[in-house]
């Protein structure tokens, strides 16, 4: 539940970047970019892993995961 609220902090502190960039004042894009990048990074682990849990059997996961 820390990671979901600290999450949405960090969306709402970009949200309201992006609205003073729209005021016409600079802001760090670095920010945002790496925020955006990190949300995509973490959107794509999570469909690698329901992929992987859809093909794999319930007694092969475990072993496989702790290769990794």
């Amino acid at each position: 539940k820390d990671f979901i609220y600290k999450a949405n902090q960090v969306t709402l502190t970009c949200l309201q970047l992006i609205n003073v960039e729209r005021q016409n004042e600079m802001i760090n894009i670095r920010f945002i970019r790496a925020v955006v990048e990190s949300y995509i990074v973490s959107r794509w682990i999570d469909e690698e892993l329901h992929r992987v849990q859809s093909y794999l059997h319930s007694s092969t996961s475990a072993s496989l995961i702790k290769k990794t």
